[in-house]
């Protein structure tokens, strides 16, 4: 995935632009995906990059693994796609973006 400003280039090579993201806390998300490089750790956190069109087409969104001593690097990823919308699921409540 490359980012520039708020669009990424997914792995098909579509420009997508996102709006939204969504964090997912520890307790959250315990995939068992041989893609994702966090299984053998087990649960961990996850940042879901969005926009209204992909949330309407069942939800699809693009989605990063970290594990939470790595925040800074999620954060980072957040600020440079100029996103001011974040979501953080586990209290369901919306803070800016930093």
């Amino acid at each position: 995935m490359r980012a520039t400003n708020n669009t990424i280039r997914n792995d098909r090579g579509e420009s997508v632009e996102i709006t939204r993201a969504i964090l997912t806390d520890e307790s959250e998300h315990d995939s068992t995906a041989f893609s994702d490089p966090n299984v053998i750790y087990g649960p961990h956190w996850t940042i879901q990059l969005t926009n209204d069109e992909l949330e309407a087409n069942d939800f699809t969104t693009h989605l990063l693994h970290f594990r939470p001593q790595l925040i800074h690097r999620a954060l980072k990823i957040i600020e440079d796609l100029m996103i001011t919308e974040v979501i953080h699921r586990a209290q369901a409540s919306m803070v800016p973006a930093q």
